[in-house]
């Protein structure tokens, strides 16, 4: 995997390009079929979904199989990486770049700091409050409805979320 730093005109930090070549297909899978979804990592079903006609919403289902292809954040590393995002887009392509079990396949990617979310947080409510509020609720089945979603750039977890 080659890395290329981008820049914006300034000539300040804007992301990183990862240039893969070598993963012909990726461990994590999403395949779809008419009004059906189906995320698998490694041959195993992680998430199922059923499309309400005429596509409002979806059914979900969570197998609690899903494995991150990133080990857990240490404190130590969050101390040490800080509020650098160019340093964390480093560290986590190199955790991509060496798991067996990445999404990375052969293409162009860009790890990028995107401000649009950040900003969303008109409330200026604490970051662990605010996160919380864009999960999608529901464990293991839930609803997501498209109308109700649309736009509100909310999370579907693949796994339980810690307390």
């Amino acid at each position: 995997m080659r890395r290329t730093n981008l820049t914006d005109p300034d000539g300040t930090w804007a992301g990183l390009a990862l240039d893969v070549r070598t993963r012909p297909r990726p461990d994590l899978c999403l395949r779809t079929a008419p009004r059906r979804l189906l995320l698998t990592q490694g041959g195993d079903p992680v998430l199922l979904g059923a499309v309400h006609p005429p596509a409002c919403g979806v059914d979900f289902f969570r197998t609690d199989r899903f494995r991150s292809p990133v080990p857990p954040l240490r404190a130590y590393t969050a101390r040490a990486y800080g509020g650098s995002a160019e340093r964390w887009a480093h560290h986590f392509a190199e955790l991509l770049a060496s798991s067996p079990g990445t999404p990375l396949h052969d293409g162009r990617w860009v790890l990028s700091p995107d401000p649009r979310l950040r900003h969303w947080n008109h409330g200026r409510r604490p970051p662990a409050e605010y996160w919380s509020s864009m999960l999608i609720d529901g464990h293991p089945d839930g609803y997501v409805d498209w109308y109700l979603h649309n736009g509100s750039w909310e999370f579907l977890p693949l796994r339980p979320m810690l307390p």
